[in-house]
């Protein structure tokens, strides 16, 4: 016997195996589980996941294959690189690369976020982003996959399109729940268990989401949502109708940390509550107006402050620059940044003994104040 050198004699052998097949056992396939029945995860859904229950496997133990036990579910997989498409009767087309991950079932969970190595069709994509700013901010974001829209001009029109093409960048419409870079007219055109709804999950490109209340007075919405066109403010054109969408718009890397700043001096006696392209009374902003007398006696018609936009690491945020002073009329000018932290330095004009107090003109204070740049 091969290994133990000793001898053996038989006689009339019933079965006989070849070289080959000597040494083969019956083992268990764990499949790298230590729960010996199957499980299955988000069952039901385009997301499901399972694990095999246990099985007999017959193998040759060899000490050439042999793998520390930490390195179970070792496995190689195809990492896809793909370009969807938006029409819901054409394919995505995809190229993959080796990578060698670990999947590991004990960590597998139905609960989202609990599985470091299982996640949901939803979540597909999802990636952590890196700032190049001098924080060098982390993000988590979706991969848009090559869904991304361009600003540029095309025929002599500018707006955006589908990067590198002249096709226009396409508005919210309906989509699958479980995919919603496809767009679809059927449930049936969606992966397994979607359908095919309406969603107000766009969000504006190039611009920002607003809404009207019955004054007519427009404020800007949370997280940038929108369910059509019309909740859209084009920044491009400030007071028109932006872009609603599930794309994604690019800029230039030499526009990187862009920012929306408000120049709370210009218009004189401007507002920085209001937005672009809105006007509204000074004793009550929500007023909607178009000149003074449209607020009554003593009461102005106020416009936003003028709206700057610079790259925010060519702003300096200290006051030293300025030899300690903040003084606009030397050209030394607090600017308001759109949707930032409440201002540290009083950059609009306010009474003299109430810093606080926001104020047009010396009738705006009490007897004995002044108004101004203080």
């Amino acid at each position: 016997e091969e290994g133990t050198e000793r001898t053996y004699y038989f006689k009339q052998f019933s079965t006989m195996c070849p070289n080959l097949f000597v040494g083969c056992e019956a083992l268990i396939d764990t499949q790298n589980s230590s729960n010996p029945l199957e499980q299955v995860f988000y069952s039901g859904t385009a997301s499901q996941a399972t694990v095999p229950a246990d099985s007999l496997a017959y193998l040759i133990p060899s000490s050439d294959a042999a793998c520390s036990s930490t390195q179970a579910g070792c496995t190689l997989l195809g990492q896809a690189s793909v370009a969807f498409s938006r029409m819901a009767n054409e394919n995505a087309t995809s190229t993959f690369t080796d990578m060698v991950v670990m999947v590991d079932p004990d960590t597998f969970s139905d609960e989202g976020g609990k599985s470091p190595s299982l996640c949901t069709l939803p979540e597909e994509y999802c990636a952590t982003w890196t700032g190049t700013d001098a924080s060098q901010t982390r993000k988590t974001f979706k991969d848009p996959t090559g869904y991304v829209c361009e600003y540029k001009t095309e025929g002599g029109v500018t707006t955006w399109y589908e990067r590198g093409t002249s096709t226009p960048c396409p508005t919210i419409g309906r989509t699958c729940t479980n995919a919603r870079y496809r767009s679809c007219t059927a449930s049936s055109q969606c992966p397994v268990g979607g359908q095919c709804l309406t969603f107000g999950l766009g969000h504006c490109i190039g611009g920002k989401s607003i809404s009207t209340n019955a004054n007519g007075t427009i404020i800007y919405k949370d997280w940038n949502l929108c369910e059509s066109n019309a909740d859209c403010m084009d920044f491009a054109i400030p007071g028109s109708q932006g872009l609603c969408s599930n794309a994604v718009g690019a800029c230039n890397p030499q526009v990187s940390t862009c920012t929306e700043y408000q120049d709370p001096r210009l218009p004189e006696g401007c507002a920085t509550a209001l937005v672009n392209g809105q006007r509204g009374c000074s004793q009550d902003l929500t007023i909607s107006c178009s000149q003074n007398s449209d607020c009554g006696t003593g009461n102005r018609c106020l416009s936003a402050c003028d709206f700057l936009y610079v790259r925010k690491d060519k702003i300096s945020s200290n006051l030293s620059d300025c030899n300690g002073i903040l003084n606009p009329d030397e050209g030394c000018v607090g600017l308001h940044e759109d949707g930032g932290l409440p201002d540290t330095i009083i950059t609009y004009k306010h009474c003299s003994t109430a810093s606080t107090t926001p104020c047009y003109t010396d009738n705006d204070c009490l007897s004995g104040e002044t108004c101004g740049y203080q």
